[in-house]
């Protein structure tokens, strides 16, 4: 079965009976369920209408969202919430190499292991992210005013 994210009204989401990852009742405009066929597992709102979350299968059942200033990881078959941070900068997007995931924010990466979902390092970056890459074997971070740095 697919997993995706549903985007439903206010009145729909406060009705629906599942666990709320990340929300703020006072400024959230968009509501949206984690869903599994037609079985909602979670549900999170955010603010903003530009912007939609990103959602990444990390293993079988196990997937991370991302939106605004919240990560979470969880796993869909057995509604474990394994991670759910609040991020200093706005969420970029999530990338894996080998044992460890990779949370992209504006100023900010996060470095989690794959297999127990615990953070290892979370790297203040000088300026706003612009591209990550992998060169020689290291993991090389580009941002804004040419600078550049690099991470395990």
């Amino acid at each position: 079965m697919q997993v995706e994210l549903i985007e439903v009204e206010k009145e729909d989401f406060a009705n629906v009976d599942c666990e709320i990852l990340f929300a703020n009742v006072l400024a959230d405009r968009k509501h949206v369920m984690l869903s599994k066929g037609e079985d909602p597992k979670y549900k999170f709102t955010w603010q903003s209408d530009l912007i939609k979350p990103e959602l990444t299968e990390i293993a079988d059942d196990v997937f991370s969202i991302g939106i605004d200033l919240n990560f979470a990881i969880v796993n869909i078959e057995t509604r474990n919430v394994l991670l759910n941070v609040s991020l200093d900068s706005f969420f970029y997007y999530t990338t894996t190499l080998g044992d460890s995931i990779y949370v992209i924010a504006e100023v900010e990466i996060m470095k989690i292991d794959k297999h127990s979902y615990v953070i290892i390092h979370r790297y203040g970056l000088p300026d706003i992210f612009e591209e990550m890459k992998v060169v020689n074997d290291r993991i090389e971070v580009k941002c804004f005013g040419e600078q550049t740095v690099y991470i395990d």
